[in-house]
């Protein structure tokens, strides 16, 4: 199991990226005058983590909301078998730590990086004083988890099905769609997690991954680069099968 690095870098202030990064990207931040978010930038503390390297466990106290500034992240909980299960994964721009940032409640889940990755956290107390004065981050931040849940919906009934080739297919036309990057008439996608992974995102084994990946390949829908890269030949007909 990997290891937490309980040493938070006090580099406040935004020295690495003066704020820009937030700014521009935060969705809850977007709206704030330019002297609104210079009060925020103080208050931001830089953590970088290893691939692998956990950020909190379920059942932490974890004070801060924790907004990704490059890399990946994932939340998963551990079954009564041990397997890992994913529930949610997080790339630049999107935060965690919102639920025990209000409440004060222990973690509900784990958190660990997928990649290299670094986050800009915020200490709660900072926060919630903040937010008493510019209500309106509020409003964003229910925004934007209210798009989350109508995500997880979506996701918790596609990986619901019993049919494997539904599920993966679905991941691979989501990833495609958010992720992809034009390849002639084709669609180039970088996985984000492993085969085994996957198979933790989809609730099957590894080699159950592998083999409906070689056949979607040999269906001519897709070609395998490498353990990490899809070349998605055919999108309409994933977007079909999903």
């Amino acid at each position: 199991m990997a290891e937490r690095n309980d040493t938070i870098q006090h580099r406040s202030g935004c020295l690495q990226c003066h704020g820009v990064f937030c700014g521009e990207r935060v969705p809850i931040f977007r709206s704030l005058e330019e002297a609104e978010f210079a009060a925020i930038a103080k208050l931001i503390i830089h953590k970088d983590y290893d691939k692998g390297e956990i950020i909190f466990h379920e059942g932490d106290n974890f004070p801060y909301l924790a907004i990704v500034r490059e890399g990946l992240i994932k939340t998963f909980k551990y079954t009564a078998e041990g397997r890992e299960q994913i529930l949610g994964m997080f790339e630049k721009g999107d935060f965690v730590g919102e639920i025990n940032l209000f409440s004060g409640r222990p973690c509900s889940v784990s958190c660990s990086a997928i990649q290299k990755t670094g986050l800009c956290l915020i200490p709660r107390d900072s926060f919630q004083a903040l937010i008493k004065e510019h209500s309106q981050i509020m409003f964003h931040i229910l925004e934007e988890l209210a798009g989350r849940v109508d995500d997880l919906e979506t996701l918790v009934q596609q990986l619901g099905t019993q049919n494997t080739d539904a599920r993966l297919t679905f991941l691979l036309v989501r990833w495609g769609e958010r992720h992809g990057r034009r390849h002639g008439e084709d669609i180039l996608v970088e996985l984000p997690l492993s085969r085994e992974g996957l198979a933790n995102y989809i609730g099957v084994s590894r080699e159950t991954v592998s083999r409906k990946l070689s056949q979607l390949k040999e269906e001519g829908l897709i070609d395998l680069i490498g353990n990490r890269k899809v070349l998605i030949k055919d999108l309409d007909s994933l977007r079909e099968r999903a």
